[in-house]
């Protein structure tokens, strides 16, 4: 659970654009039930640091999970009111498309992930890692998916160094979920 704090806790130092035109755009392109837009915690990440690479923002691998977790609940309360879902898809916002998305047939228990990583264009080795930018998938799995900050603590204990956050979600997805994923064709490319 988030828990607030003084302000000299971690915070993200990446550069951020709330550009809510933006994102006014993308509700009026999508046309969902509901959508909801969060501003990240103040929170004590220090504990994750120390498990991840340098090189990783352990804020912003934290709050990119409580996002999906967020996610959950809000598609439950839409579910509470239309019915539930057959297909879940989970996107970064920032993400443009350059290809048509081609829905695997039949949707079997597992996240569908694109295989080729869009800001560099090359292939994710899926014996290492799993995308973490964009997936889809039925209800059921996805649900589970959008549930791996729920499993924080766990994951702290069995994997000891979470070192990345597409390896941490590869290991979630093998170990947690038991579904693994598969890659799929999917060009796209960051707008910022």
């Amino acid at each position: 659970q988030p828990v607030r704090g003084p302000t000299s806790f971690a915070k993200d130092s990446s550069p951020r654009v709330h550009n809510y035109d933006e994102q006014i755009l993308l509700c009026r392109t999508f046309k969902p039930m509901a959508a909801a837009f969060f501003t990240k915690p103040v929170i004590d990440v220090s504990w994750l640091q120390a498990l991840c690479n340098p090189a990783v923002t352990s804020y912003g691998m934290y709050c990119q999970f409580l996002s999906w977790y967020l996610g959950k609940q809000l598609l439950e309360q839409v579910e509470s009111v239309h019915g539930k879902y057959d297909l879940v898809m989970r996107s970064r916002a920032d993400i443009l498309p350059q290809s048509e998305l081609l829905l695997p047939a039949p949707l079997a228990a597992t996240v569908y992930v694109p295989a080729i990583e869009g800001h560099t264009d090359r292939p994710f080795d899926v014996h290492s890692y799993c995308n973490d930018q964009f997936a889809l998938g039925n209800r059921d799995v996805m649900g589970r998916y959008l549930e791996l900050h729920l499993h924080y603590t766990a994951l702290k204990a069995e994997m000891k160094h979470f070192d990345l956050p597409e390896r941490l979600l590869r290991f979630y997805l093998l170990q947690h979920v038991g579904c693994g994923f598969s890659t799929f064709p999917l060009r796209y490319v960051f707008q910022r």
